[in-house]
């Protein structure tokens, strides 16, 4: 049971969530006491992690400069720097996502989205561009606590393409791209989310989301764009379902039962744990897992 001192929680009921929390929710009950309230990751997803939120900033970096003005090549020069002092852990240093494989990912996504960009970042009312914009957004719905639930997250940029806004969502695989590859954003809940909540925290026309894909290889990264849309009866359809799964949620807390959903385990990290007798599961969790609490309102740094 987490302490009702929590922003995030008060007492057994969460009351700020976002697109991974939820996701970890709709995906198995069990997985997400193990995940979000718990706080047990796998090493694999910490390293997806790591590689990840490193590329983020740097591209944040990148966008940034040129809106104060730098050249294209200042501005690489200043992501790149950032990639290169990061500290790096040591599970990272023989990965396919090494630190060497991150700079040529920067470096080569900007030669193809940096300059060139058709993508026009947009400039908000305060004068700063819209990148990296950290959203909390209230929903209106009461939890048992008293407290309204909330959405919170971060957009990577908002920008203007062909006339119309979208925000942009940056996503690093090992899968192949192509159509199949963003087929898979339609439906997805994390662009949903994003959707749903953007328009809210901006009060501005959103038509959707640009997710740019880079698939990283041994020997290089390739890239692609794709886009992601949702209509108003799509995103008024997701909010509904959102208000049954915070209701589910609330029933899970109350009994302080989290049931395995053992028809959503064939990918899932936690396979080879809940396969294992209840009684050992703790054990092993802290022999193959490391604790990583999610924090909705954190600012990513």
């Amino acid at each position: 049971m987490q302490a009702s001192t929590s922003p995030i929680f008060h007492g057994p009921y969460q009351i700020i969530w976002n697109s991974t929390s939820l996701n970890a929710l709709k995906d198995c009950a069990y997985k997400y006491k193990l995940q979000i309230l718990d706080g047990w990751w796998s090493k694999d997803a910490n390293i997806h992690i790591t590689f990840g939120l490193a590329y983020h900033k740097a591209i944040e970096i990148y966008h940034f400069a040129r809106a104060r003005g730098a050249s294209h090549d200042l501005a690489t020069l200043e992501a790149v720097k950032r990639a290169m002092h990061d500290t790096w852990p040591d599970m990272l240093l023989d990965s396919k996502k090494s630190r060497q494989n991150l700079i040529r990912t920067i470096v080569w996504y900007l030669e193809q989205f940096g300059e060139d960009d058709p993508i026009e970042t947009l400039i908000l009312t305060n004068g700063e561009p819209a990148v990296e914009v950290t959203f909390a957004v209230d929903l209106g719905v009461a939890s048992p606590s008293g407290d309204n639930y909330s959405l919170a997250g971060h957009l990577d940029r908002i920008g203007r393409f062909a006339g119309d806004l979208y925000y942009t969502d940056l996503k690093t695989t090992g899968a192949a791209l192509g159509d199949y590859y963003f087929e898979n954003f339609s439906p997805d809940n994390q662009m949903s989310c994003y959707s749903f909540a953007g328009k809210i925290h901006t009060n501005l026309p959103l038509k959707g989301g640009i997710i740019d894909a880079a698939q990283i290889l041994v020997g290089g990264s390739r890239f692609q764009r794709g886009f992601v849309n949702r209509t108003e009866a799509q995103l008024e359809e997701w909010r509904d379902d959102l208000h049954f799964w915070l209701s589910l949620a609330e029933v899970y807390a109350k009994r302080e039962h989290y049931p395995m959903n053992d028809r959503s385990c064939r990918m899932c990290d936690f396979k080879r744990i809940c396969a294992m007798d209840p009684k050992v599961r703790e054990s092993f969790l802290a022999s193959n897992f490391s604790k990583r609490v999610i924090n909705p309102l954190e600012v990513r740094t």
